[in-house]
């Protein structure tokens, strides 16, 4: 008797059809805000390549891993800080338990020039290295998202969402053990345990960042083995089924640009933070090519103008404040600083009702619209007005850029050459160009 032998079918992803539908229609979301998955690494580790200053520093940190991961997501580190929330865990001679207990949250600032994000981490997190890990990954990714005008907290799967986020964003890996996690610590005589359970089942983990992987066209990803082992041996049947039955994601219908219009925002605002004004614009005009919201555009011609300004190109920059205008005609800023460049490219009244606008709108920054009425007003030849609206801007006690530097300006042409040169200074030691050439053309030292 002849026998035939078949070979056994491969094995069935466990996901259900619902939840592999819910993961691939939100990564299909993703990939049209976000643009592609990176590639190289597609899949962050805890290494000198992705964590260099926690890895120089020798020990998880939170400063330090915040400002890693910061840098990761194309976060400005100076956007966010920690504030840290004391609670019952903190006590040492009261035995208790505690359920359902905060770990983490974020407050959004509306005005990053008054305030930045504030991320609240539960204090007992500076005990448990690997949830402060996760916690600050996930806050991170919150300000991600809210920056990408991605990120509704009312979300019905909010959570299980966020883990979807961390695998698009390349933090699945280190994610994937703070999904089931149990632990415990000492402390002298008290023992304290606790448990977490990930809103994500693991099996949903799994096909999600086998998707990635599929999406991202690597066959055999070397940064898989980091993966738990029960992890590791569903992702591989669910890429051995990708493979086999390849999603519609992988298309080149689904090529939309990578991640590159935040990371250029971001690298134009660290060359702005170093004076570097000519290699700002040029990176933001490159971000250009990336732009595919209304929320982008505005962002993105606010600040070539705003960086312009600073070059002395102001008809140029009137042109992309316009364009920042067309696309969110409520953001003030884009008025304000229009207002700004009229009044020094010699049309003062033009200013000085764009000024008005930005005014009359909501999320203006007073203390900018101060100091423009302030140049106004000197332009005008009305130098005590000017003076008082210098001062006013001043007493706000917010941080306005050159600032000290106009009022500088007007106080020499007052003759109050002593309050001028104080004023410079300060400039100057805000790091600002144009305090250091006032007070070289002003009072040059001695030894010149």
């Amino acid at each position: 008797m002849k026998f035939f032998w078949r070979k056994d079918p491969l094995p069935k992803p466990a996901i259900s059809s619902e939840d592999k539908h819910w993961v691939e229609s939100n990564t299909e979301w993703l990939m049209m805000l976000l643009g592609n998955p990176r590639q190289e690494p597609l899949q962050f580790l805890i290494d000198e390549s992705s964590f260099p200053e926690t890895i120089t520093k020798g020990k998880i940190e939170p400063y330090t891993l915040l400002t890693d991961i910061c840098k990761l997501l194309y976060i400005p580190v100076d956007h966010v800080q920690i504030q840290w929330i004391s609670d019952l865990r903190e006590s040492r001679d009261i035995p208790f338990a505690y359920e359902g207990g905060f770990e983490s949250g974020l407050v959004l600032s509306s005005d990053l020039e008054v305030a930045p994000h504030q991320i609240c981490l539960a204090a007992h997190l500076r005990k448990q290295e690997s949830r402060l890990l996760f916690c600050l990954i996930c806050e991170c990714l919150r300000v991600r998202m809210a920056a990408a005008k991605g990120w509704d907290e009312a979300h019905e799967d909010g959570e299980a969402f966020l883990y979807l986020v961390g695998i698009y964003l390349g933090f699945g890996l280190l994610m994937a053990y703070s999904m089931d996690e149990v632990g415990s610590r000492e402390d002298g005589f008290w023992i304290y345990r606790w448990s977490y359970t990930s809103p994500m089942p693991r099996e949903v983990f799994a096909y999600a960042m086998a998707l990635h992987a599929h999406i991202a066209k690597q066959k055999t990803p070397v940064w898989a083995a980091n993966l738990p082992v029960d992890i590791l041996k569903e992702f591989e049947i669910c890429l051995a089924h990708l493979k086999k039955n390849p999603s519609k994601l992988k298309d080149d219908n689904y090529n939309f640009p990578q991640e590159n219009f935040w990371r250029l925002v971001v690298m134009a605002d660290e060359q702005y933070s170093k004076n570097e004004f000519e290699q700002g614009v040029n990176l933001l005009y490159q971000a250009l090519d990336f732009m595919r919201s209304p929320e982008e555009r505005c962002h993105c011609y606010n600040n070539l103008g705003y960086f312009k300004l600073r070059l002395g190109l102001f008809e140029s920059a009137i042109n992309d404040f316009a364009q920042a205008q067309k696309a969110d005609p409520q953001f003030a800023y884009a008025y304000d600083n229009m207002g700004f460049a009229y009044i020094q490219n010699g049309d003062p009244e033009t200013g000085k009702r764009y000024v008005d606008k930005a005014m009359s709108l909501e999320g203006n920054h007073d203390g900018y619209s101060y100091r423009n009425l302030a140049l106004y007003f000197q332009a005008l030849g009305d130098y005590p007005q000017a003076r008082q609206y210098f001062q006013s801007a001043i007493s706000l006690g917010s941080a306005v850029e050159l600032l000290h530097y106009f009022y500088g300006e007007l106080l020499i042409l007052a003759g109050d050459k002593a309050k001028a040169k104080l004023c410079f200074e300060i400039s100057a030691q805000n790091g600002e160009p144009e305090g250091e050439a006032a007070l070289a053309q002003y009072f040059p030292s001695k030894e010149e």
